[in-house]
C-alpha cells in the first residue's frame, strides 16, 4: 500500500536503534565485565562509513544496513544516494547516529550500580566499597595503586562537591573507573533522572562523538594525513615526528585493515565498481 515505504523506514530506523543501543549496554553493564562492543562494533562501523565514502567520493548513501550481521567485513555500503562531498564533516556526521545511540546505550548500562546503590542506601544500608576506599590506607600500595586509590577518593569529593555537572565531566571521557561513580550517586541518592541525564550528556553526547571524530580522521586519507601534518609541525623537522607518526598510524590501520588500510581498501572498491 501508500504507506509501505514508511512502515519499512520506521521498522529498519527501529533495529538500528535496538542494534546500537543494546551493544552500549553490553560495553558498560556488569560492573567492568562488559563486551568491548565500542572495539568490536563502532570503531569497524566508522571505518566502513570512511571506506564508503572515500569510494563513492561522497556521502549520503544509507549507513543503516550495518546491523545485526548483515553485512560482511569488507563488504562496503553502496553508492546509491550518495551525494555532496566526502568531507570530513560529512563523514562524521553520518557515523554521527550509531555513535551517540551506542553512547546512550553506555549511559544506560550504568543503571544497575547507581540502582543497587541507591536501594541499599534508601533501605538504610551503608555501602561497604565507598567506606573502605575512604578510610583504607595507601602506605602498603605501591606508587600506581596509591595514585589509583587517590585518584578514586578526588572523584567521589568532585562530583559531591559539582552534581550533575561533576557526573559530566567523569562520564565525558573514557573512564574506566565510571561503575564506581554510579555507586557513589546511588549511595547518595541522587535522583534517578539526574544521574542518567548526567551520564548521557558525557557518554552520548560528548564522548561517543568525540570518540567518532577522532576515528573519523584517523580512517580518512585526508584528514589523517593533515592531522599528522599539524602534529608534526609543532616539533622540529630533525627529530623525525612526522615519520614516525607515519609509520605508526600505518601500523595501527594495517592491524584493523590488513588488505592495504583505509585508502588502499577504498581505491580497491572504488576500481570495482
Amino acid at each position: 500500500g501508500p504507506h509501505t515505504p514508511y512502515v519499512v523506514y520506521a521498522r529498519v530506523a527501529a533495529e538500528f536503534t535496538v542494534w546500537w543501543v543494546g551493544l552500549g549496554v553490553l560495553s558498560s553493564i556488569g560492573l567492568g565485565t562488559g563486551m568491548h562492543s565500542g572495539l568490536l562494533f563502532l570503531f569497524p562501523h566508522i571505518l566502513k562509513v570512511c571506506r564508503s565514502a572515500e569510494a563513492c567520493s561522497a556521502t549520503g548513501f544509507d549507513a543503516k544496513g550495518n546491523m545485526w550481521f548483515a553485512m560482511g567485513a569488507d563488504e562496503l555500503f553502496s553508492c546509491e544516494g550518495a551525494r555532496g562531498s566526502a568531507s570530513w564533516v560529512r563523514v562524521w556526521l553520518a557515523v554521527l547516529p550509531a555513535a551517540v545511540l551506542w553512547g546512550g546505550g553506555t549511559a544506560a548500562g550504568e543503571v544497575p550500580p547507581y540502582w543497587i546503590a541507591f536501594m541499599a542506601a534508601k533501605a538504610g544500608r551503608e555501602n561497604e566499597e565507598l567506606l573502605e576506599l575512604e578510610s583504607e590506607s595507601t602506605s602498603a600500595m605501591t606508587a600506581l595503586q596509591a595514585n589509583i586509590h587517590r585518584w578514586k577518593v578526588w572523584m567521589i569529593a568532585f562530583m559531591k562537591t559539582h552534581g550533575f555537572w561533576g557526573l559530566v565531566a567523569m562520564a565525558a571521557w573514557p573512564n574506566a573507573a565510571f561503575d564506581l561513580c554510579g555507586i557513589c550517586c546511588g549511595t547518595f541518592m541522587m535522583p534517578f533522572w539526574q544521574f542518567f541525564g548526567a551520564t548521557f550528556v558525557g557518554k552520548g553526547l560528548i564522548k561517543a562523538p568525540a570518540q567518532g571524530a577522532v576515528f573519523a580522521t584517523v580512517f580518512s586519507a585526508g584528514p589523517r594525513s593533515r592531522a599528522v601534518a599539524a602534529v608534526a609541525g609543532a616539533f622540529p623537522a630533525s627529530w623525525g615526528v612526522r615519520e614516525a607518526l607515519t609509520k605508526g598510524v600505518a601500523r595501527a590501520l594495517d592491524s584493523i585493515d590488513p588488505k592495504g588500510g583505509v585508502g588502499g581498501a577504498a581505491a580497491a572498491a572504488a576500481g570495482a565498481g
